[in-house]
C-alpha cells in the first residue's frame, strides 16, 4: 500500500513539475514592453499596471529590455521604479537577456543576469531571447538556468503557472529538451511563434492562422508555451489559444523593426477579451 501511495504521489509531482497538469485553462499575456518608462513610454507602463488584476482573470507578465539585455554595472532609476511598482502590484516582471542562439559567451550571459539581479531584486524571472531551437544547444541553456537559480536562490517549485523563472524565445517550435531534459526543466515557457500575423517567407514562418503545435507538445501543459504575434489588425486569434493549448499570448497591430515599442491600439479590447476567456461559464 505504501509503495502504491508513493507511486501515485510521484506521478502527481512529476506531471506537475515536469510536464502536464490538470489545471483549468487560463490565458495570460506575455508582453514585450520595450518602451522606456519616461514620457509616452511611461504612459504605456501605466496601462500595463492598471490592467493587471489576477482576481478578474487578467494576468500580465511584462518583459523589460534594458540596453538590449546588457544592464551594466549601475541601476537605471526609471527601471528601478518599474521593478518596485511590479512588486507592489504582484506583477511577475521578466528581464530581457540576449543569447543569439547560443553564440553569446556563457560568461557574458551569466554576468548580465547577475547584474540584473543585483540592481532589480524584485524581478520574477528572465526572458532569454534568441534561444536556439536545436537540441544540441540545450546544455548551454541548462547552464544559464543553473546560474539563474543559484544567484537568485529561487527553488524549482517556485516556477508555478503565471510565475515562470525562465522564458526562452526561439520564436519557432524547438526541441522538446528545452522543456524537459534528464527530468529537469531548462525553460519554464518557450515562445514557439514570434512573427508577423501573415508569417515571414524569409524565415520560413507560416501565417499564424495556419500554425499548429508540434505533436510532442500535447504531453505538456498549455502554460509551457507562448506565442507573440505582431502586425495584426484585429484580435481574431485570441480565442484560438485554448484550442491551440498555448497559455501565454500577445498580439499587437504595431509593426516594423521593433513592433514591441508600444501597446496595440486595441489594448482595451485585448484586456476585455482576456477577461472573457478566463471567466468561467455560468
Amino acid at each position: 500500500m505504501r509503495m502504491a501511495i508513493a507511486a501515485i504521489a510521484f506521478f502527481v509531482l512529476a506531471t506537475t513539475a515536469f510536464g502536464q497538469t490538470d489545471t483549468p485553462f487560463r490565458l495570460r499575456l506575455l508582453v514585450p514592453a520595450y518602451f522606456y518608462p519616461a514620457g509616452e513610454g511611461l504612459k504605456e507602463w501605466d496601462k500595463l499596471f492598471a490592467a493587471h488584476d489576477p482576481a478578474k482573470g487578467i494576468e500580465i507578465v511584462p518583459i523589460f529590455n534594458l540596453d538590449s539585455g546588457v544592464p551594466g554595472d549601475t541601476a537605471n532609476e526609471e527601471y528601478r521604479k518599474i521593478a518596485e511598482r511590479a512588486e507592489a502590484k504582484k506583477m511577475h516582471l521578466l528581464a530581457y537577456v540576449s543569447s543569439k542562439y547560443g553564440k553569446v559567451p556563457i560568461t557574458t550571459v551569466k554576468q548580465n543576469i547577475a547584474n540584473y539581479w543585483k540592481h532589480y531584486p524584485e524581478l520574477g524571472g528572465f526572458f532569454i531571447d534568441e534561444q536556439s531551437s536545436q537540441a544540441k544547444d540545450a546544455p548551454y541553456y541548462a547552464e544559464i538556468r543553473e546560474h539563474a537559480m543559484a544567484i537568485t536562490k529561487w527553488k524549482e517549485t517556485d516556477a508555478a503557472p503565471g510565475r515562470p523563472r525562465l522564458v526562452g524565445n526561439p520564436g519557432v517550435p524547438c526541441a522538446q529538451e528545452y522543456l524537459l531534459k534528464d527530468r529537469k526543466r531548462i525553460m519554464d515557457v518557450v515562445v514557439i511563434f514570434e512573427s508577423e500575423d501573415s508569417g515571414n517567407t524569409k524565415d520560413r514562418v507560416a501565417a499564424f492562422k495556419t500554425y499548429t503545435n508540434p505533436a510532442w507538445a500535447k504531453t505538456f501543459a498549455p502554460e509551457r508555451f507562448a506565442a507573440l504575434v505582431y502586425d495584426c489588425d484585429t484580435l481574431r486569434h485570441m480565442l484560438r489559444e485554448k484550442e491551440q493549448k498555448i497559455g501565454y499570448f500577445y498580439v499587437t497591430d504595431a509593426k516594423g523593426s521593433n513592433p514591441w515599442n508600444r501597446l496595440p491600439s486595441y489594448w482595451a479590447k485585448e484586456i476585455a477579451e482576456l477577461t472573457d476567456i478566463n471567466t468561467p461559464a455560468k
